[in-house]
């Protein structure tokens, strides 16, 4: 089942599993789900940025767009 919400602390893990975990949360997030990020956690140096887009920069908030 597909999920509308994801909130992760991967800043943690190596790169590796990062991206491996960047694309099981991209495949799970429903179209137009939004991903919740850490403080310190970013999408846009990621393997999947371009599959999302700011919903909100100062709640570290993005909407899925592909």
């Amino acid at each position: 089942m597909a999920c509308g919400l994801f909130y992760w602390r991967i800043i943690y893990f190596n790169k590796e599993l990062q991206k491996k975990v960047n694309e099981l949360f991209y495949e799970s997030l429903r179209m137009f789900g939004i991903p919740g990020l850490g403080d310190k956690e970013t999408i846009h140096y990621t393997n999947i940025a371009e599959y999302y887009e700011v919903v909100s920069g100062k709640q570290k908030l993005y909407k899925k767009i592909k």
